[in-house]
């Protein structure tokens, strides 16, 4: 729209998650669980760059240490000279030897077992904190480390707690509200004037290679195209060229009624 060229690739190299997070709508997947062939992968890789994207995140609605070529996946993304980063719960062991990504942000919200049963029902923490110290032990020069705590009811009054134990393991501790994108508790009402620009500065591939709208859209409802077939004709679907000039005119889409961006001061 516009002539704007995006500047965020999100590839979801998988769809596959191990857990049951309690503001997370996994457990409702209505999508096949599916990864992406790495050839495929790359081949979207290589347009998105050659069409003057500067950044990908090789995860969307899955665990991306869960995929067997993600470091093959970052280490041709960096050859493209993309930024990268990618969140991830660390539910499972990285991949080995580990490269490292631009920026890694873990998905931590808890800092016993007891409160991360409450959260992420089904993680170890004792697994998880070894292998985030041994990550952050490492020498990882260009890399930032940072651990995401979403706040939530569960963690309510010891976010403090929860930083002073994993401030001296990450470079940077960051801490996001909940979203009621799945729990239906009450909130604000949603900034009708918010300028969402984010159908426009990224491009969602889902596991499938349809392209999707925005990264609220896990279930893909909103998708449309195929990106094997080239990326910039699916992102230009006539279907998602219409949903983001509706949001442009602020004609909010059910998808944007929970949004957390239209919600946070």
């Amino acid at each position: 729209m516009c002539g704007q060229v995006p500047k965020i690739l999100k590839l979801e190299l998988t769809n596959a998650c191990g857990l049951n997070c309690v503001f997370c709508g996994h457990a409702e997947q209505v999508r096949p669980v599916q990864s992406m062939a790495a050839v495929n992968a790359m081949g979207i890789m290589a347009e998105a760059r050659d069409w003057g994207l500067v950044e990908v995140q090789p995860q969307f609605y899955g665990e991306p240490w869960l995929y067997r070529n993600l470091n093959e996946i970052v280490m041709y993304a960096h050859s493209l000279d993309f930024n990268v980063q990618y969140y991830t719960s660390a539910q499972c062991p990285p991949p080995e030897p580990f490269v490292y990504p631009d920026r890694l942000v873990f998905s931590v919200d808890y800092h016993t077992q007891e409160l991360a049963d409450k959260i992420r029902p089904g993680i170890e923490f004792g697994a998880v904190f070894r292998r985030i110290t041994d990550l952050n032990g490492l020498p990882h020069p260009g890399c930032e480390i940072v651990i995401r705590c979403t706040e939530c009811e569960e963690n309510r009054g010891e976010i403090a707690d929860i930083e002073d134990f994993w401030g001296p393991y990450c470079d940077n501790f960051v801490v996001v509200p909940e979203t009621p994108v799945y729990r239906h508790f009450k909130t604000e009402t949603p900034n009708a004037d918010y300028d969402c620009r984010l159908p426009r500065e990224q491009v969602v591939v889902l596991s499938d290679y349809r392209v999707t709208l925005c990264c609220n859209d896990w279930h893909g409802k909103y998708a449309a195209g195929d990106a094997r077939e080239g990326l910039q004709k699916a992102y230009s679907h006539a279907r998602l060229e219409g949903y983001r000039y509706a949001v442009y005119q602020k004609q909010w889409l059910n998808l944007c009624n929970k949004c957390g961006l239209r919600i946070r001061k």
